[in-house]
């Protein structure tokens, strides 16, 4: 008996020890879970919200790769494009594999009106990930805006198959 209430009190105090000693979600988990509710936020259109989440895992977690590219994307949907191309520029330094990152930098040139810059980044998003079907878009956006009526009609068409919706 003695053995047993020993044994119950030591697993209390342990425990009491962990919540007291500042145990919970780690760094790493809170950026995660902050980078989660930033793209819930970018999802809704709440795009400032969006940033300060991002902002904000990048600080708990600076090898975010995602953060930094969907930072970077909501950047280019509100026209900061600089901004926007840093973000993505930083992403792709950390993950040089990283298609998204490559298809965001690539809208945001198409927002710069950097066509050729655009076209480069979708094709290297594209040809890291052949599924990624927003970099058909943006390609397709740039290629339009060049005058290449037929390649873009080809990645627009590249795109709905892949189930990309344009923005109204």
């Amino acid at each position: 008996m003695n053995a047993q209430r020993t044994s119950w009190m030591m697993a209390v105090l342990l425990s009491g020890l962990l919540v007291f000693s500042g145990c919970g979600p780690s760094q790493e988990q809170q950026a995660i879970d902050t980078y989660n509710r930033g793209t819930v936020h970018l999802n809704a259109g709440e795009y400032d919200e969006a940033i300060d989440d991002f902002t904000e895992a990048i600080r708990l977690d600076s090898g975010l790769t995602d953060a930094y590219a969907n930072r970077g994307f909501t950047h280019a949907k509100l026209g900061e494009t600089k901004k926007a191309i840093d973000d993505c520029t930083e992403a792709i330094r950390l993950d040089p594999g990283m298609a998204s990152a490559y298809a965001n930098r690539g809208f945001a040139h198409v927002e710069q009106g950097e066509f050729d810059k655009a076209i480069d980044d979708c094709t290297t998003a594209i040809q890291l990930d052949p599924e990624i079907a927003g970099a058909y878009y943006f390609r397709g956006l740039a290629r339009q805006n060049i005058g290449k009526a037929a390649e873009a009609e080809a990645d627009f068409a590249n795109a709905r198959v892949l189930g990309f919706v344009p923005p109204d």
